[in-house]
């Protein structure tokens, strides 16, 4: 899929939709009530596939707030080492043109061995630190459940922020929460919810890592 989907908060609908001349089967992802699935007009997250095959033709949105109209068209699909690989990719923010890949070959690496890509003996790793993660890239791709906190009624016109510092766990979880900035009634509300947050687990070299970030709240009031 487009992202890494955790679909304990959503359901699936398939669907036919029309893409000029051409009707492709959809699977399109709405909301159970738990989740943040965005809901609108034609702006459900889904993906498209060429019929009769397991082929990935569109995709639209995410899981998250903000991914609802991204979206990825996949063209000139050939199969290669069991996996379809698409020759011509588009990628549309909005229904505009954002990115255009063009592959121009694709070969088979001569005598691939797993040995090439394992660590010698006593190797170090060069960071042990714990990764900081970009607070919008986390929302964007890895958020996949998040409970609006209650809203501070102390907040008059035009509103306040708050900033919060926390960890996310290998399962995804929050833990480990620094509150860095807002009022005591905001810091209560934002704990709270954000130990309901759910995020995919941020992975490295295929391993699940624990991850740092600073999310800033805004209270708009008007």
């Amino acid at each position: 899929m487009f992202r890494g989907m955790n679909l304990e908060y959503a359901k699936t609908e398939k669907k036919m939709r029309d893409f000029g001349m051409v009707q492709l089967p959809c699977v399109l992802l709405r909301a159970t009530g738990e989740g943040n699935l965005i809901i609108s007009v034609g702006g459900l997250a889904g993906f498209c596939f060429e019929p009769d095959s397991l082929m990935l033709r569109y995709s639209k949105g995410g899981m998250a707030i903000g991914t609802t109209w991204d979206q990825i068209a996949y063209d000139k699909i050939v199969r290669f080492q069991g996996r379809y690989v698409a020759g011509d990719v588009r990628v549309m923010q909005g229904g505009n043109k954002h990115l255009n890949l063009h592959l121009e070959k694709l070969e088979a690496i001569a005598g691939l061995s797993a040995v090439d890509f394992t660590p010698p003996p006593g190797a170090v790793a060069l960071d042990t630190k714990l990764i900081m993660g970009d607070s919008g890239v986390l929302a964007l791709d890895y958020l996949v459940h998040h409970p609006l906190p209650q809203f501070p009624r102390s907040i008059r016109p035009p509103g306040g922020a708050a900033s919060m510092k926390y960890a996310i766990g290998k399962d995804g979880r929050v833990k480990a929460i620094q509150f860095i900035e807002g009022t005591v009634e905001m810091k209560k509300g934002l704990e709270e919810s954000l130990k309901k947050y759910v995020y995919r687990p941020f992975l490295v070299m295929g391993e699940p890592v624990e991850v740092e970030t600073t999310q800033k709240f805004i209270y708009e009031v008007h």
